[in-house]
Order: C-alpha cells, then structure tokens, then sequence
C-alpha cells in the first residue's frame, strides 16, 4: 500500500483502545456526544443511526444506555469508562482492534469483568484483536497466540500453551521459570537477576545476551532471524534454540 492507503485503511478498518483510555474521554462532552462526533468524523451522517448503534455497543459491554449516554465522564467509574470507550471503539465496526493493556489502573474484579467482555466481543463480532500487555496471566486467560518482544524485536511467537508456561527457548526464560496462568494455582515465578540493559541507538547483535544465561559471541555478533520451530506456525530467534532445546527436554523436573 501506500502511505495514502495505509492511512485509509487505518482509517476506516483499525480502532485502538489506549492504555488509561478511561482518560481518553473528553471530560466537558456527554457520552451520546463523543459517539455523534466519532460517526461523523468517519463519513456516518444519520446522528439518529449513530445513537442507535451506540446504544447496541454499550449494553454489549454490559452498560444501561439511557443511563450513560446522557453521562459527562466524571459521573461514571473508571471500568465504566474503560467500557464506553471499547463500545467507542468498535462504532464503526473494525476488522483489528488494537487493545495497549486495556486493564490498567482498574481493580482486579474489574479487570476480570473487562476481559470477559473482550472474550464476548470476539465471539460475537467475529473481530481480530491485538493485546499489547506486560501481565501474562491476561496473556493465558484471553490469546490464542502470543508473540514475545525484547528490546523492541519479536523473540518468539507461538500458541499461547507453548508459550507462556513450558520452559522453552527464547532464552530470556531459564530453566524452570513458570508463569501463573489465569484460574489455576499459581506456579513458581522467577524473577530475572539483572535488570534491562540500555541499548544504543544502531546495535548490532541481538538485544538478548545481557540477560541470557546461555549467550556466546556470535549473540553479540549477528541478531538471530526468526525460524520455524514447529508445524503450528511457532518461531523463535536464538543462534542455539535447537540444542537448548535438548537441554530442556532432558532437564530433571522441578
């Protein structure tokens, strides 16, 4: 595509939730009025239409429309703004919703009420979602697969059981490393010893090594591109995957 193009697909087919969005609203415009100016920025001209549709999304987020649609943001809470804004989102009926860790700053019940709406949201619409995250119990609870980013690269990308609770290489997991995964007993986590190197601006090896047990030289010589490890579809970039791999595999149990 080109940069015209790409804009308008953005345009008209990606919706985003920012992290915080419940900020987003603007804080002197009622909820119906939010809705009103977002249609007919993007070529919707039936405000009555417009007001319909809102109403269909917000009870689709478990929202009373009469109640809020006639709301300033500051006489709803914070989950309930984090709700009107992902009905916001989906006005115009996008085919990615891009979601940068929608749960922040909510309470963990909220958080759980806001993931099962997501849940219910794919199911219904049929949409693809992106969810950009650092808690990887939302990771286990809510993606089907999950793709790994270090120092701004993808390292690995898999089904989200491969992923996220085996010991398995990228290597900025180690042997016996766990997450706790969303409705189960939480299993050992392992907190990293080191804490993030700072990378300058044009590195040339990959960003792995100082945090990786298992690094050599050529880590720190070439960036690893990402290879098929599987039949479904998972990646991973590391120089050694495949002899740690056997380690793994014939490492004794915790």
């Amino acid at each position: 595509m080109t940069e015209e193009q790409l804009r308008q697909f953005r345009w008209r087919n990606i919706a985003v939730v920012f992290q915080a969005a419940q900020n987003a609203l603007n804080p002197v415009m009622r909820v119906a009025d939010q809705f009103i100016d977002t249609g007919l920025a993007h070529d919707m001209d039936d405000r009555a239409h417009i007001i319909r549709r809102a109403g269909e999304l917000l009870q689709m987020v478990r929202l009373d429309p009469a109640r809020v649609l006639h709301a300033y943001p500051f006489q709803l809470s914070g989950g309930m703004r984090q709700r009107v804004v992902i009905a916001l989102s989906l006005l115009l009926d996008p085919r990615l919703l891009i979601l940068d860790e929608p749960t922040t700053a909510l309470d963990v019940v909220t958080q759980v009420h806001i993931l099962d709406i997501l849940q219910e949201i794919r199911e219904k619409l049929g949409l693809t979602m992106l969810l950009l995250t650092h808690d990887m119990s939302i990771v286990a609870r809510v993606a089907d697969r999950v793709a790994v980013m270090y120092a701004g690269k993808i390292v690995e990308v898999g089904a989200v059981r491969e992923v996220v609770l085996p010991p398995a290489p990228p290597l900025h997991r180690r042997p016996g490393a766990r997450c706790a995964l969303a409705g189960r007993r939480a299993e050992w986590q392992v907190p990293h010893p080191r804490q993030p190197a700072e990378f300058p601006e044009h590195a040339v090896g990959v960003q792995v090594p100082p945090r990786c047990a298992y690094a050599v030289s050529k880590c720190r010589e070439r960036a690893p591109a990402l290879e098929s490890v599987g039949a479904d579809g998972a990646m991973v970039a590391c120089h050694r995957w495949r002899e740690i791999a056997e380690e793994l595999a014939h490492a004794p149990a915790d």
